[in-house]
């Protein structure tokens, strides 16, 4: 969903207009889930500082551990656009197809950055395993995962090919609820909390299939613009 009174340039809505057509190609061309393992060949290994986070930010119960989050950044042939779209897995973890958002991306001129966000909280299909025991005490879900995300904007400010970057976030089922966690203002500042520094906000999400886990009516949102992807038989995540 894009709001109408979102105040984007001109420019910026043809930049995400093209963002979005180019990731609406990855959808219809790509299977939701592929057999393999993902493959990194080719691309540049990132270790990313975040944390493994439990409890009610703002809360006694709130605690959070370092964690350090493995990605794997295609680079384009044509740099020129200087837009990151950060990829998260759903449930299931990485596999072959997110190696295939990956580059296609690349081909359109985006850098894609693909996080592996379960491995070093050692989870492997959450779906099999139970969302409840991996949310709880392993950071299994979207608010870990979107701090994951800012602190990868963190890491990538940091390159001199990435200073002046726009992002964005492509992410599949609760991958996908990463777009919902960064439309609300306050995981921003449990992030900055966590990281030690302020992240970059992203300038668009893709949200593919998002898992429908929660009703809120009292969070107030940002007005960052959402694609929201569903289709017929795509499968758990």
């Amino acid at each position: 969903m894009i709001t109408t009174n979102q105040k984007i340039s001109t420019l910026d809505w043809r930049v995400l207009l093209r963002f979005f057509l180019a990731i609406t190609t990855v959808v219809f061309s790509f299977a939701a889930h592929a057999d393999g393992e993902f493959k990194s060949a080719g691309l540049e290994k990132l270790q990313i500082n975040s944390g493994i986070c439990n409890g009610w930010w703002g809360q006694a119960s709130w605690k959070c551990t370092p964690a350090s989050i493995p990605g794997y950044l295609a680079v384009p042939n044509d740099t020129s656009k200087n837009i990151v779209v950060i990829v998260s897995h759903g449930s299931q973890g990485l596999d072959l197809h997110h190696r295939w958002y990956a580059d296609h991306l690349a081909e359109q001129g985006y850098y894609a950055l693909v996080l592996d966000h379960w491995t070093p909280r050692g989870l492997g299909q959450v779906q099999r395993s139970g969302y409840t025991k991996a949310s709880l005490g392993s950071g299994g879900n979207a608010l870990n995962m979107a701090i994951d995300t800012l602190a990868a904007t963190v890491a990538l400010r940091k390159d001199e090919r990435f200073k002046n970057a726009r992002f964005a976030h492509l992410g599949e089922s609760m991958g996908a609820s990463v777009a919902r966690e960064l439309n609300r203002p306050w995981v921003y500042r449990a992030a900055a909390q966590v990281l030690g520094e302020e992240p970059t906000e992203p300038k668009a999400f893709i949200a593919l299939y998002m898992g429908c886990t929660e009703k809120n009516k009292n969070d107030r949102f940002k007005n960052i613009p959402v694609l929201f992807m569903n289709g017929d038989n795509v499968g758990a995540g």
